[in-house]
């Protein structure tokens, strides 16, 4: 008899656990849903933690005005976003995608506290790594704010790929996951 109690008690009780876990496991949601997003027309593929908005919207760059694309999503208080303009023609490449990564910089009121220049394999364009952070801002909660980017030239065009958001909720995951994921053809 004790040992038909023990194997039914050690029955129930894995039941008990599994029933438990599989509550716990389906009640849980993924905070990023990593998906594979595409942009034909400005060339990139990228991962993306939910289904981004898409806009465009013109701005300023070097003394011209220029059509900028951008896909964006905010999940857990951190922007996803991924910006494109094309220029006239390559002469220019260089100087515009300084110009972008500054004004970023300053309307984002950030300062960079890291940055990196790589030149492309191919000669075709630079990347611009930059890591920058600023004073909380208005809906972080007190939080001090960061800024991880990559500004990227090829040929004519020009792109930002950045994380923004409290300090504390982004992680050197994401921001490897995000970052690396952006791919051109």
């Amino acid at each position: 008899m004790y040992l038909s109690f023990t194997l039914s008690s050690n029955f129930l009780l894995r039941a008990v656990l599994a029933a438990l876990i599989s509550c716990c496991l389906s009640a849980c949601s993924p905070t990023f849903d990593w998906r594979e997003v595409r942009d034909p027309t400005a060339g990139y593929s990228v991962l993306m933690p939910g289904k981004p908005s898409t806009h465009t919207r013109p701005v300023l760059l070097n003394g011209m005005t220029l059509d900028m694309g951008m896909r964006a999503v905010e999940v857990n208080q951190i922007m996803f976003a991924i910006g494109q303009v094309r220029l006239a023609d390559s002469s220019s490449a260089a100087a515009t995608l300084t110009i972008m990564k500054n004004q970023l910089l300053a309307s984002s009121s950030t300062t960079s506290t890291r940055e990196k220049i790589i030149p492309a394999a191919d000669g075709r364009g630079t990347m611009i790594e930059v890591e920058a952070g600023g004073a909380p801002g208005a809906g972080n909660s007190g939080q001090s704010r960061a800024l991880y980017g990559r500004f990227i030239s090829k040929d004519a065009a020009l792109y930002q790929v950045l994380i923004v958001g409290p300090k504390n909720k982004i992680t050197d995951e994401m921001v490897e996951t995000f970052l690396t994921s952006f791919k051109l053809p």
